[in-house]
């Protein structure tokens, strides 16, 4: 069954992906809280579900963001995430591309997000998988955090810049995977 991915618009859909958050990082406190979820909706940001059936296995929240006067306007991607045993079946890439998908509808021509630049799989997906461009290191970006990954380190964070229309971002959309060869990207001639 392929996973569908879509608007989450009620409170329970809103309380299932708080949960889903808080098991995904192990975490007492809810990384983002129900009517946090309701008030980005409502404003019109991205806030998502990915459903197997009736089950939700993964979310993706992101707001409108733009740095001096709107000139840069982008969505960022605050947090995405997908429950361990659908880690590997392509629902994140799901997510992503859908976000792509929405922001594009939107005249958004970038999704920007931090992620931790020690976690090798991330680095791999968001640069082959999805095309984006690293931009900014940031050290220890949030402070201190408690919950179940990230407790007792640093939480430094790798500022990245998807261009939604460049060549890397589209190839990847078609299935491609990215290589960057200096500064130059170029198509993986393995992968069909």
């Amino acid at each position: 069954m392929i996973p569908q991915v879509v608007e989450l618009t009620d409170p329970a859909s809103y309380r299932a992906l708080a949960a889903l958050f808080q098991r995904i990082w192990q975490d007492p406190q809810l990384p983002v809280d129900p009517p946090m979820l309701r008030a980005l909706s409502y404003a019109g940001n991205y806030v998502v579900g990915a459903y197997a059936g009736e089950e939700m296995i993964g979310a993706a929240v992101a707001f409108l963001g733009g740095h001096g006067l709107g000139l840069d306007r982008h969505l960022h991607s605050h947090i995405t995430g997908v429950i361990t045993r659908h880690r590997a079946g392509g629902v994140g890439y799901l997510l992503k591309q859908h976000q792509r998908a929405w922001a594009l509808e939107r005249g958004l021509p970038r999704v920007c997000w931090t992620f931790d630049p020690l976690v090798r799989r991330n680095a791999y997906f968001n640069f082959h998988k999805l095309g984006a461009e690293p931009t900014t290191y940031l050290p220890d970006f949030y402070g201190p955090m408690d919950d179940g990954i990230n407790a007792g380190q640093p939480s430094d964070r790798m500022y990245i810049d998807w261009d939604l229309a460049s060549p890397p971002a589209v190839a990847a959309a078609a299935g491609a995977v990215a290589h960057r060869a200096g500064s130059r990207w170029r198509r993986d001639p393995a992968r069909p």
